[in-house]
């Protein structure tokens, strides 16, 4: 029997594929700005982080994207532009599959917005049928790689550090579970993680 009990798998490049610049593409498509500045107003300010880590909402976040840049977007089309740029993963897909016919528990551990949350949840229902936990930065009030999200994780999963698997493809995200007890790897791609499981005792 496999020692590690729970699964918590990254969201962004690991289930979803993502690209923040069709995010700011998109942004500067409504309101006449290049993408350079819409990263700049968005991405290199911090704003992106506060607002993942929900020290912002999304009223401030699109409050203070308009007021820095003196535009007027209205806040829908502005959170569409800014969340329409996920794709579901497919290599991922079938080793999701037989975890959830083998009934290992398994869940998202995710550095996230609401706006990007909202999104991909009301878009790709495998989200809700697949996974049995969610832990979200903008929920928790703390994002990977401080050690508050994973002690959520943790919590959340009702288990120790140490029977959680985890994998995350920024290696700062890796080391910080590693340092509060997480079993955790470097995701590059499904065949490399399905050799992980393997390792760890997972018939997959």
């Amino acid at each position: 029997m496999p020692s590690i009990e729970f699964i918590y798998f990254d969201l962004g490049n690991v289930i979803l594929e993502f690209d923040h610049q069709v995010a700011c593409r998109q942004v500067g498509a409504l309101s006449s700005l290049s993408p350079e500045v819409v990263w700049e107003a968005l991405f290199s300010s911090g704003q992106v982080e506060q607002y993942d880590k929900g020290a912002i909402s999304s009223e401030e976040f699109h409050f203070n994207f308009c007021r820095k840049l003196s535009v007027d977007i209205e806040q829908e089309k502005f959170q569409r532009a800014f969340s329409d740029i996920f794709a579901i993963h497919q290599p991922i897909v079938p080793l999701l599959l037989e975890l959830k016919q083998q009934r290992v528990p398994i869940g998202i551990l995710s550095n996230t917005c609401p706006a990007h949350w909202d999104y991909v949840i009301d878009r790709y229902p495998i989200l809700s049928q697949m996974f049995d936990v969610f832990v979200l930065s903008f929920e928790e009030r703390s994002s990977k790689p401080d050690s508050a999200i994973y002690d959520a994780a943790a919590r959340e999963a009702g288990m120790k550090p140490s029977s959680l698997f985890f994998m995350d493809d920024r290696l700062e995200n890796v080391q910080g579970a590693l340092q509060t007890g997480i079993d955790a790897v470097l995701f590059r791609n499904a065949t490399e993680l399905r050799g992980q499981l393997l390792s760890r005792g997972f018939r997959v």
